[in-house]
């Protein structure tokens, strides 16, 4: 009797804390023994939460020119239309997860670091640090330890993390030498011995295809190098970035980039449907998934940087294991990239220090750590002067 009176007074506190600090997830009663994060670079909020944008698909003004044109991701609703773009994201982890970043209900997902571009924001993600002194996408190996080095060097986690990317410099960014974390990177080949039947036939190819895109390989073997690495090599933490959303971007090839979106929503709806098949990482995973950096506005999307407004606007999709569902979050939030590497390590139970503290676990922060956390945003978060481009 005692302990159930015990439940009945907990419950009004409960619901008094959900009150107080709306928009805030806890984490969840089952316990996360692997994480999973998987980014779409550049990536923006817009498209995430509205779906295509009317302009830059060209959507004829007129019905009756759209009734007869087909037009692929359109729809006059933006509930629609954002579930046409990103099936996944809407049905699983809406209905089972949680989304911050929709800045039309005040949730808001910044950047921290004060450049906009790729290193720093992976730089930022990977090690909770907004560091001044990254600031290029060519500073080479990362002085930075982030959270990934942390949980590698922990015994039950040696040689059980690793990175897959599109993009040729995450050696450096998360210093594949110093951490000794398993990076496979753009063109690179997994060693021999390691290898798997597919994944050889997958590096088989690489050299029959023409690079449109620059020194990047193509999403899809990304994916499925580090999807097929998941399967056979069983990492407790596995790292997949991919980069077609930002190429394409810059490129200013609107329909492409959405198709590159599309084609990674499928993909990771492939890589969770296996996880819940699997003993081992069944109710046991938490899948993360998010960007780098925003991109600009009407014809300022095509980049981002220092000195693009809205760059610095992204978003944070979680499900899984240590995860309570929200859904989409429709209440005034506050968080930063910042704090995707200490919800890492609190997931995981990992004691991860790094050089700011402002930036603390999304799960367990109060208003009093989400205004410390607005103060140390950069001046120039928030300047509206003309901007100008600065790539990747």
């Amino acid at each position: 009797m005692k302990s159930r009176k015990t439940t009945l007074m907990l419950i009004p506190v409960i619901l008094i804390l959900g009150i107080i600090f709306p928009g805030t997830a806890v984490l969840g009663q089952t316990k996360t023994e692997n994480v999973i994060i998987i980014t779409l670079d550049g990536f923006r909020w817009k498209e995430v939460f509205q779906g295509a944008n009317r302009k830059l698909l060209k959507v004829p003004g007129n019905k009756r020119k759209r009734n007869r044109k087909n037009i692929t991701f359109w729809d006059e609703s933006p509930i629609k239309r954002r579930q046409l773009l990103m099936p996944f994201l809407w049905t699983e982890v809406a209905n089972h997860g949680v989304l911050y970043g929709n800045r039309d209900y005040g949730c808001k997902v910044n950047v921290a670091n004060r450049y906009w571009f790729s290193y720093p924001g992976y730089n930022e993600m990977l090690t909770g640090n907004p560091s001044k002194n990254i600031n290029s996408n060519s500073l080479g190996p990362n002085p930075n330890v982030s959270v990934l080095e942390t949980i590698h060097s922990i015994p039950a986690f040696r040689n059980k993390v690793a990175v897959f990317s599109s993009w040729d410099r995450f050696n450096d960014i998360v210093n594949e030498k110093r951490s000794g974390i398993y990076v496979n990177s753009a063109f690179s080949e997994i060693p021999e011995k390691q290898a798997s039947p597919i994944q050889q036939s997958i590096e088989s190819v690489y050299g029959l295809l023409p690079k449109v895109i620059g020194n990047v390989r193509y999403d899809g073997l990304t994916f499925m190098q580090g999807f097929e690495y998941l399967k056979h090599q069983r990492p407790k933490v596995l790292m997949i970035a991919l980069d077609e959303t930002d190429e394409f971007g810059h490129k200013g090839e609107y329909l492409q980039y959405l198709k590159s979106a599309n084609r990674a929503d499928k993909l990771i709806q492939e890589l969770w449907t296996w996880v819940q098949t699997d003993s081992l990482y069944r109710n046991k995973t938490t899948l993360i998934i998010t960007t780098d950096h925003g991109r600009g506005t009407g014809r300022g999307w095509r980049n981002h940087g220092q000195f693009i407004f809205h760059s610095n606007e992204t978003w944070i999709a979680m499900i899984g294991a240590g995860i309570i569902k929200q859904g989409e979050v429709k209440e005034k939030c506050k968080y930063h990239n910042a704090q995707i590497a200490p919800t890492i390590a609190a997931l995981l139970e990992i004691d991860f220090k790094h050089n700011n503290p402002l930036y603390t676990c999304i799960s367990n922060c109060t208003n009093n750590t989400l205004q410390l956390a607005d103060a140390a945003i950069p001046a120039n978060e928030t300047n509206t002067r003309k901007r100008t481009m600065r790539k990747k």
